[in-house]
């Protein structure tokens, strides 16, 4: 997948491909959001043509309302490598600022979609504004298609259990560590992604060295010890991860961390991308007395996960 990031130029269309895109911030990339993609790339391999995503980075709330935005689903990169697994030819990300948010819908219309990238259709979801407070709506949407000569095609709200899903409720989902639920209204496990960087060393003084990742503004899991795969360098390991505040080393300060300890690996991964796919939960944090003790509790914790994947197979895909 082709991504383009920054403001549109005139040639920002590759190759003056005509393309069907899915448009959108796609925050979570869940099944609501892969079904509106999904009819982009099928529609486009139907016609002849490239499939794209057109998205917004930073989310508009954040920029509009931020007292309102707490966090995302899935970083940036997150988000792109899922839509290159989508079969995505070509991905645009325009920078929303305050100055595109005065943007007129037609001027969105007119200029970016039929002039810069030069659709044959678009897909978008029934609940999809844009432009200037939110004037486009997907009838203008429609109407704006006739006239500039491009397809709209409406997805309907997806539902499972009579329940819309939307990137707000996955939000709530994540927050109450429902890993099952997750997966279902997802459509794939929970996981996230981060660089890994220098924490304490603690973990190797106690026994057990873990990966310390760089937390972006994204929804977190609660407190707690996981069991996890992760990839590395194109290499999936089984893992435990750890997230919390460390209240038995934080003496009151109230910082979260991700630690993830790859079983059975010894190698450095300091300044590596790693992807963290979350399967279950082992135990809640809590405090403990001392390290030994500590200590001892990772030991039970370890055994726990090597007896759960030895009884449990997994491909070894890459993961998302």
């Amino acid at each position: 997948m082709k991504v383009m990031s920054g403001p549109l130029r005139a040639d920002a269309r590759p190759k003056k491909d005509r393309v069907i895109a899915a448009i959108g911030v796609f925050d979570a990339l869940h099944r609501g959001h892969q079904r509106v993609i999904g009819r982009a790339v099928r529609l486009a391999r139907r016609r002849g043509l490239k499939s794209a995503v057109v998205t917004f980075h930073p989310h508009p709330v954040s920029v509009l309302r931020p007292s309102e935005f707490s966090a995302y689903v899935l970083t940036l990169p997150h988000r792109l490598k899922i839509m290159e697994r989508l079969g995505v030819d070509y991905c645009w990300v325009l920078p929303f600022d305050r100055k595109m948010s005065r943007m007129p819908a037609s001027d969105f219309v007119r200029d970016l979609l039929a002039g810069m990238i030069g659709v044959a259709g678009v897909v978008v979801g029934e609940d999809f504004e844009f432009g200037h407070d939110r004037q486009g709506s997907t009838g203008f949407l429609r109407d704006s298609g006739k006239t500039f000569g491009f397809s709209v095609d409406v997805v309907p709200t997806l539902k499972k259990n009579n329940i819309k899903i939307k990137t707000r409720f996955i939000k709530k989902l994540i927050a109450s560590g429902n890993l099952a639920a997750i997966r279902s209204f997802l459509g794939r496990s929970y996981a996230v992604t981060g660089r890994v960087i220098h924490g304490e060393g603690r973990g190797k003084r106690l026994g057990y060295r873990t990966a310390n990742l760089f937390r972006e503004n994204v929804v977190t899991l609660p407190s707690g010890i996981y069991l996890a795969r992760v990839e590395c360098r194109k290499e999936v390991y089984d893992a435990l991860v750890y997230i919390g505040s460390k209240p038995s080393f934080s003496r009151g300060k109230k910082e979260l961390v991700v630690e993830v300890h790859v079983l059975d690996f010894c190698g450095d991964l300091y300044g590596e991308e790693v992807w963290v796919q979350f399967l279950g939960k082992v135990r809640d944090d809590r405090l403990f007395s001392d390290e030994k003790s500590l200590s001892d509790q990772i030991a039970r914790d370890v055994e726990r996960a090597r007896s759960y994947f030895r009884s449990h197979h997994f491909s070894s895909a890459v993961l998302l």
